[in-house]
Order: structure tokens, then sequence, then C-alpha cells
């Protein structure tokens, strides 16, 4: 709902004045889907103080505390149930990890001991830059460390708030030649994707841009897409395929014992059921939940 880095220049210098345009947007845009779009991405990169599109309006025309006042009018306007999360990038959630000083954790923090409804934390995860950087940027460990994301992923887990990757992309190199650099785009997301689906609090992983030349600006050039500008599948499409489709699936059959009791064990979601009772075959839907007992209940007499 809010990003600093985007201040139209039509926006007046006065910070409350400003903040009066901000309420009304935030109203609108509950009025119009807050029943509707149940998960809100209500400040946006607070660390970033650039002024992309309005390099004329100073920082002071932003309140001192606005991350906390947009969150309590976005708790005005919207349903209860509406998740409102915080979202920044990876150099700022990932790079600099403090234990329980990290910048981003600190600011989520303060936020919950103010009584903010803080419904969720939203991470970036960019592969960005040349090839090489990677190789010569003594920092850049960090990023294929998985001891190093466990840290970091736990110490958000404290929040005990859904965690969301929000913007992840895994970079075709151009160093590389074109099906090397896209076998090592598959192999990283295939690591990154299972180290992040076995965090507990992790709810979703959203890439970035899906196909190749969709991206925002001049990230385009990081080819970071699951299917190429033609929109046919790269090494990284089948690879996500696989996990949702193959790893991450649950396809079984058990029988019942004696007392009419069967145990499974499945992942987390949806299910289609086929019981079968001698000659009659009964379908049923069934909801495996994280946060419930899972336990079903059929009588057949």
């Amino acid at each position: 709902m809010f990003c600093d880095n985007f201040v139209p220049s039509w926006l007046p210098k006065s910070p409350r004045e400003m903040m009066v345009f901000l309420e009304k947007r935030i109203a609108q845009l509950a009025e119009r889907y807050g029943g509707k779009v149940t998960i809100w991405d209500a400040v946006n990169e607070a660390f970033s103080n650039n002024r992309w599109f309005s390099k004329n309006i100073s920082w002071t025309v932003t309140p001192q505390d606005y991350v906390y006042e947009v969150f309590k009018l976005a708790e005005k306007y919207f349903p209860n149930y509406t998740e409102l999360c915080y979202n920044d990038g990876n150099y700022v959630s990932y790079m600099p990890y403090a234990r329980d000083n990290s910048p981003v954790f600190l600011l989520a923090k303060n936020l919950q001991l103010r009584n903010v409804r803080l419904g969720g934390l939203g991470i970036q995860y960019h592969m960005f830059g040349p090839v090489d950087d990677h190789a010569t940027n003594p920092q850049s460990h960090r990023y294929f460390d998985p001891y190093y994301h466990f840290k970091v992923l736990d110490q958000y887990g404290m929040l005990n708030i859904p965690l969301h990757m929000t913007e992840t992309s895994f970079s075709t190199y151009a160093q590389l030649p074109r099906k090397k650099a896209e076998k090592l785009q598959a192999d990283m997301l295939h690591h990154f994707y299972r180290l992040w689906f076995s965090i507990p609090n992790m709810r979703s992983i959203v890439l970035w841009n899906f196909a190749d030349n969709t991206a925002f600006g001049s990230e385009n050039r990081f080819q970071a897409g699951i299917l190429d500008k033609d929109l046919n599948p790269k090494p990284a499409y089948e690879e996500l395929d696989r996990l949702i489709h193959e790893e991450w699936h649950t396809e079984t059959t058990v029988e019942t014992d004696e007392r009419g009791i069967a145990d499974w064990n499945g992942f987390y979601g949806h299910y289609d059921m086929e019981i079968t009772v001698g000659r009659t075959v009964i379908k049923e839907d069934f909801q495996l939940a994280s946060d419930g007992c899972n336990e079903y209940r059929k009588d057949l007499v």
C-alpha cells in the first residue's frame, strides 16, 4: 500500500497533508478489495531512502514513524482477517543478520510491542549481479550457505507470524554458456525452494518474474524467468513442476484395522479421497491443515 521509494511529484510537501492522501487511498483499496484480497503488503522497503521518481521531494516528506502510521491506517479500514505484511529486500532482510538486533527483526518486533496487527513478513531474495561477483565478493557466501539461511529464517520465526518469500530471482547468467546457465538456475531453484519449503512458518514463495523480459526495468538483463522470452519452459520450470507435483505431492492407499482406523502421513493441503467398502466407492474432500487436529470420521453403517 505504501512504498516511500515511489513518491509522485503531485503529492504535497507536508508530511501531514501527504498522510491525508494516503489514508484516502487505503480507504479506497479496503472498500473495493478488502473482502476479496486477504494478504496485503502494507509497507514496502522502509530501509530504502532513494527518491526514484521524485528526487525533488526530500526524505522529510515521509513522517518519522510512517511504518507504524500506515499499519494503523490499514487496521482501521481492512477486515480483521486480512494479513497485513511488511516487506523488504535481501540486502537488509538477509545480509546484515545479527540475531535479535537484525534490522528487519527489530522493526517487526517494535511493531508487535506497539500492538500493531503485523500479520506477516515478506522477504526478498534476488540473485542479481554477474556470476563472477558471487565468487569474488567476500559477503556472497551468505547467499549460498544453508546454515546461514536457517539462522536468519529461524530468527524471523521467533516473531510467530507467517513468512513469505515475496520476490525470488535466480539468474540465467550471461557469462556462462546458455545450457550451463539454465542448468545452474534450475539447481539453485531446487536447493533454495526445498530449504524455504522446510521452514515451519513459511507460507508462500513468489517468483519475481515468471518469464524472461518481464521483470522490472534493468532487471531483465538477469533473465531470471523460468520461461524464456518466447514462453518456452526452461529447466527451472521443469524442476519447480517436479517439486510441486512429485516431491511435495502425497498419493497413498491405506487399509483400516479391526477398529476401523487408518493412519497416514501427507503434506498439508487439499486432498481428494476415495473410500472403498465392498463394492461401494465414496468420494470425499479432505483438508490436511497445519493448525488443527487432522482427523476424519465417516460412519459407514
